[in-house]
């Protein structure tokens, strides 16, 4: 996994969500740098089979309950973040599927594990990330520059990750970040 991208979402990411919720439309979209091998349309991630399997599993989560939310300040978002938060803590990728069933289990009310596990036993996960790279392509193609994580803010991507604070405060909140945050 991309120590970029867990840094950024365990450290920045978790607060601005947090406390911004009902602030804030945030779209997860679980693909990295990972890319669909031309022979055989199969899944290659970076970091190896287990991210492959944690990208499919967060996939299935957004897929089947984020998206389910009323509106995007619906505390069904926040679950579904906590739950994606609990699994980039597993820093190794030791124990893909228990720790994504735990974390389910921990984080959203309902009997998620059933939903989320069926949709990648099924192959609707990899689908799923396959589509996010389609995304993710896209929006590198209108970036300047690009890295793993994305960020954008309103459209416009924002290059250094440890600026996202203080721009989505001075955008939603106009209050400098550490009032805001």
């Amino acid at each position: 996994m991309n120590h970029r991208s867990r840094s950024f979402f365990l450290e920045q990411l978790n607060s601005i969500f947090s406390n911004l919720l009902p602030l804030l439309d945030v779209e997860l979209i679980p693909a990295g740098n990972t890319t669909l091998t031309a022979a055989d349309n199969e899944l290659d991630c970076p970091g190896g089979l287990d991210q492959c399997t944690e990208m499919q599993l967060q996939a299935c989560a957004l897929e089947h309950f984020w998206k389910s939310g009323d509106s995007y300040s619906d505390s069904t978002r926040q679950d579904i973040f906590d739950l994606i938060w609990c699994t980039f803590k597993n820093r190794h990728l030791e124990g893909v599927m228990d720790v994504a069933e735990r974390c389910a289990n921990d984080h959203i009310a309902l009997d998620p594990w059933n939903t989320i596990h069926g949709c990648y036993s099924e192959g609707n996960g990899k689908d799923l990330v396959a589509a996010h790279i389609k995304t993710t392509q896209g929006l590198i193609g209108s970036a300047e520059y690009w890295s793993v994580p994305m960020v954008f803010v309103n459209g416009t991507n924002v290059t250094d990750l440890a600026t996202a604070k203080t721009k989505i405060c001075e955008l939603y909140v106009s209050r400098n970040a550490e009032d805001c945050l």
